[in-house]
């Protein structure tokens, strides 16, 4: 299992990363929606950074619904800013993720460099759609959509 050491982080580096998603989020916000909620930005924000619990509640449905244990390999469909991946990558899991959107495979590859995560972590990050996924049949014993 990875541990964070958060006294390492670097107050500005975190807060460039934190401003980069919030001014996607704001950007997307005002795209889709036509309307921007800062308030709840930020609330988005600081639970995507969180990858240290955020997900937890969706590995333990996935323990209690399917066969799971230690050898499963799972597919994270549009994986966002990566909070499932990244707390699986910490547990010890061998999760993957694909996310079209190129600017959170971005923030996802910040984090990696931001939080320390092994270099390889971001290779667990695939630009893709699910109807062309760049993985023959059958790679996954598991596939997360939520």
């Amino acid at each position: 299992m990875w541990k964070l050491n958060i006294r390492s982080l670097d107050n500005h580096c975190y807060r460039k990363v934190r401003n980069f998603l919030v001014q996607n989020l704001i950007r997307e916000d005002d795209l889709y929606w036509g309307v921007s909620d800062l308030q709840w930005i930020e609330c988005v924000a600081d639970a995507w950074m969180n990858d240290q619990s955020n997900s937890r509640w969706r590995y333990e449905l996935i323990k209690e619904f399917s066969s799971y244990d230690e050898n499963s390999k799972i597919l994270d469909m549009a994986s966002g800013c990566g909070t499932f991946v990244f707390y699986g990558l910490i547990a010890g899991c061998n999760v993957y993720g694909i996310e079209p959107a190129k600017w959170k495979n971005k923030f996802n590859r910040m984090k990696v460099k931001l939080y320390g995560y092994p270099d390889s972590w971001a290779g667990h990050f695939i630009e893709a759609v699910g109807e062309t996924l760049p993985f023959k049949d059958e790679s996954f014993d598991i596939v997360s959509a939520r």
